[in-house]
Parts: C-alpha cells; structure tokens; sequence
C-alpha cells in the first residue's frame, strides 16, 4: 500500500489521504460512510471547499 501512494497518481493520494482523515477525525455514519466537517477544520466555507474539490 505505500508503495501504490508513493508511486500513485495525485487523485490516488488525496483519495487516501481523506479516507484516513475521514477514519481519524469524521464521525461514522451508514456502512463505510463518514462525514468529516472539511471546511470546518480549514477554516474556510463549504464554497471554497467545494470549489477547490471541484478543480481537482
């Protein structure tokens, strides 16, 4: 598995950087889903959040 991040494309990485932010800081919710609070723990609003998420 580290070596597939190291090696791994950018959409990979932050793919499963947000899985394990998700696991560490979101709250469970149905089956395997987590809600994380992202615009919260950046300080910024849902807006730009979205919007950088968006560009990608």
């Amino acid at each position: 598995m580290l070596e597939q991040l190291a090696l791994g494309g950018i959409r990979e990485r932050m793919f499963h950087l947000l899985v394990k932010l998700a696991e560490q800081f979101g709250i469970k919710e149905e089956g395997d889903l987590y809600k994380i609070d992202l615009p919260n723990s950046v300080n910024a609003d849902h807006a730009a959040v979205s919007a950088y998420f968006t560009n990608l």
